[in-house]
């Protein structure tokens, strides 16, 4: 190459170093759309058009515009809903409150899980499924644990389906992933009877494809067989009578002291038949404060003795139907 090549070629190149580390907005729109796209490859981002070179289109999809097909009015919809339930739960943060929880996003993508399960399986008729996920008493209970505060409900009843699928997701939003080789559950659902254990695991195993493992542990099986289930997995929720876990302790089966969630269903079943002594039992197993939930299925108010022994100072007192106000214990 001849001499006077060489400076031609180096002049062209002083005028492009020159454009590239002039400012943009005296550039032509050709220049300014060069340097736009080698900061895009070097980022790592391309345009769509750009991305076709990676991306082998598709006859449902031949310009690659990612065009999804149509989904369907009934799935629109449920979207709809659990959009609307997240905006509407995140609006019901309080100022000067503990910082809240339980994500309103996993709260909604658990109560999904369970309606949807529970409408397969014919537990739910279409109309029936509703108040699961639009349920003014789950919004309420769910805004009391995420403001970290105890629960008592006296509705006067047991918990029913609907109450159990909000208290196990929002405990599950709650639940973060545990440190490797710990074994400790973080709910702890105490039951009256072996029907009520049944019960409350038909609405938590559902929960399974969400990444909660739970297990009930009841009369009705040999002890030595829920010992080996218990040392073939962790659970991250315990389904359990007073009885058979109080036995699993004394065997060291099981470890209930970081328990961070505790709900007693039944209080005044538990009185009746002198389990409320065990249930004490169970409670100074537990190391700290654990977060309570107390379903009372009794028309007399919860004496002051048992609000001191088993719920905090500031509790809530939520009701089917009236709405919830705080006391203290």
């Amino acid at each position: 190459m001849a001499k006077g090549d060489d400076a031609v070629r180096k002049k062209k190149n002083k005028v492009l170093r020159k454009r590239l580390n002039a400012d943009p907005s005296t550039l032509s729109t050709r220049i300014a759309g060069i340097i736009a796209a080698k900061q895009r490859r070097k980022q790592g981002k391309r345009r769509q058009c750009e991305g076709m070179c990676f991306t082998l289109p598709t006859p449902e999809d031949p310009f690659n515009e990612g065009i999804r097909k149509k989904e369907p009015k009934a799935n629109k919809k449920k979207k709809l809903k659990a959009k609307k339930l997240v905006s509407e739960m995140n609006s019901e943060k309080v100022e000067g409150k503990q910082k809240v929880k339980a994500s309103p996003k996993t709260v909604v993508e658990c109560l999904n899980a369970i309606q949807e399960a529970f409408v397969k399986d014919g537990t739910f008729s279409g109309n029936k499924a509703k108040p699961v996920m639009v349920n003014t008493w789950g919004m309420k209970f769910w805004k009391s644990c995420s403001e970290g505060s105890d629960v008592l409900e006296t509705s006067g009843g047991s918990s029913t389906v609907e109450q159990i699928a909000w208290v196990v997701s929002t405990a599950a939003a709650m639940f973060t992933k545990k440190v490797k080789g710990d074994a400790n559950p973080f709910l702890l659902f105490l039951v009256p009877s072996k029907e009520k254990a049944i019960k409350v695991r038909s609405v938590c195993k559902h929960l399974k494809g969400l990444g909660v493992q739970t297990v009930s542990i009841h009369s009705g099986k040999s002890l030595d067989q829920q010992i080996d289930g218990l040392k073939s997995c962790e659970p991250d929720f315990l389904v359990s009578t007073p009885d058979r876990l109080l036995e699993l302790i004394a065997v060291k089966a099981v470890d209930i002291s970081a328990i961070s969630l505790l709900v007693v269903d039944g209080l005044e079943s538990f009185a009746k038949d002198g389990s409320f002594e065990k249930i004490k039992s169970i409670r100074e197993a537990v190391t700290g404060v654990p977060q309570t939930v107390i379903f009372n299925n009794s028309s007399d108010r919860i004496t002051s003795s048992t609000q001191r022994k088993l719920l905090r100072k500031q509790f809530c007192t939520l009701s089917l139907y009236d709405s919830v106000t705080s006391q203290n214990a």
